[in-house]
């Protein structure tokens, strides 16, 4: 079991928050932001719920009806985040973190991502440890619709860097929608194993 100096720590780094008799740490009451201690036996435990649970809140939730209290809201979750972490992430940085982590969606990687002092470009999709290439099938950028009137189904990456695909697609005269990745087939599946050369994880990442 962990020290109570720790869940001190905790506490301190999210203002009014509290562990309550289920022992679930709640970092915002008014918003239930919280994650349960009970299966956390060390310091690293709770560094990963921290991530996987709680960077929603400081990224994508909205429970207020204002923008303003939004923003104040994410604004306490990130620094408390910080706080705890003693990391300095910034609003981008939580996107990517809730994006890859969140939800505790790949435990894994929120591993890889501690061990490796928090380093954000260890967080995007690889085909194989130690292999900086994305790959599309895994990629949460990566989305299905039909457009009306066709039967099949298109598969589109919206990463939100929109402007570094349209000067890809641009500069490399490529004659197709911006962003288009491929089809999905008669079973149902994408069959695009790899990411395009314009990616924009590889961009990013360094990779070439």
């Amino acid at each position: 079991m962990i020290e109570f100096e720790l869940f001190q720590r905790l506490r301190a780094s999210f203002p009014g928050s509290i562990i309550n008799q289920q022992f679930e740490f709640i970092a915002h009451i008014e918003t239930n932001q919280y994650f349960r201690l009970e299966d956390c036996y060390t310091e690293f435990d709770v560094k990963c719920k921290v991530l996987e649970w709680l960077s929603r809140g400081a990224y994508k939730t909205a429970p207020y009806s204002t923008e303003k209290k939004n923003a104040e809201f994410h604004q306490f979750m990130l620094s408390g985040i910080n706080k705890y972490l003693g990391t300095n992430f910034s609003h981008e940085d939580m996107e990517i973190i809730y994006t890859y982590l969140g939800n505790r969606c790949n435990h894994q990687r929120t591993e890889r991502f501690i061990n490796s002092g928090y380093d954000i470009s260890t967080l995007y999709p690889t085909e194989k440890v130690g292999d900086e290439k994305p790959i599309c099938k895994d990629c949460p950028y990566k989305q299905e619709f039909r457009r009306n009137g066709n039967s099949t189904k298109e598969v589109m990456c919206f990463h939100p860097d929109k402007e570094y695909i349209r000067q890809y697609f641009k500069e490399h005269n490529i004659q197709k929608y911006e962003g288009f990745l491929g089809y999905i087939n008669s079973k149902g599946v994408f069959p695009v194993k790899k990411s395009p050369k314009w990616c924009p994880l590889k961009q990013k990442g360094g990779a070439k």
